[in-house]
């Protein structure tokens, strides 16, 4: 796939919805930000179908309204056994797809933020295929695609599951969860995100995804 990237840096943020969207009236200015992913749809089951109930289009036509792009997010609600048969499923994830990109096209969209979580470990490979499968048909119609992983190193299902050199070939942006250094039922205390372990874990993912593709995930 042919990417092209602006020179303008991806300044995100992720508006938490989880019951209804919030009041726009009381949202402030937020400058520098170009982007906006509500987190409206999940992975409703292994077959392939969607969650979109949270989609709002009043929401996207303020957002574009300020100039935004809306991005967003897609997980899979972190349920690994759910993810798992849909991910070996063909024609789950043809539904998935096919369904994402009429809701991507019906509403406006600029791109799509994937945020697949505790995935098992067994299901890297597949995983891999179906970001590469979902890419290629978003990309067709000029759609951004994103994906949200975490830094490399630690738990099988949360770290080890993501080929990152192979999901960066086919995403336009891999956004880097760079935090949850010590959580919060971490059985020793520390940082959420020190300096130090940032740059070297920045470090790290730069030496298999091109740094142009990297964004970089701050706690706030």
């Amino acid at each position: 796939l042919t990417f092209t990237y602006t020179d303008q840096p991806v300044n995100l943020t992720w508006e938490a919805v989880y019951s209804r969207n919030p009041n726009t009236d009381k949202i402030p200015e937020m400058k520098g930000l170009n982007v906006i992913s509500p987190t409206w749809m999940s992975l409703a089951d292994s077959d392939g179908n969607i969650n979109s109930k949270l989609i709002s289009q009043s929401y996207t036509k303020w957002a574009k309204g300020r100039g935004y792009e809306i991005w967003p997010l897609i997980s899979n609600d972190f349920k690994p056994e759910r993810t798992s048969g849909f991910l070996r499923s063909t024609s789950a994830r043809e539904t998935f797809i096919e369904e994402l990109l009429d809701i991507s096209l019906n509403n406006g969209f600029d791109g799509i933020n994937i945020d697949f979580e505790n995935v098992f470990l067994e299901d890297k490979d597949a995983l891999s295929q179906f970001v590469a499968e979902l890419s290629q048909t978003l990309r067709q119609h000029e759609l951004t695609v994103s994906m949200d992983v975490t830094v490399i190193g630690g738990s099988d299902n949360w770290s080890r599951c993501y080929d990152r050199a192979v999901i960066g070939q086919y995403v336009d942006y891999l956004m880097i969860m760079a935090y949850d250094q010590y959580w919060a039922a971490s059985p020793v205390s520390g940082p959420v995100a020190a300096y130090d372990w940032v740059s070297s874990k920045m470090d790290e993912i730069i030496q298999v995804v091109p740094a142009h593709k990297l964004v970089l995930g701050m706690p706030t």
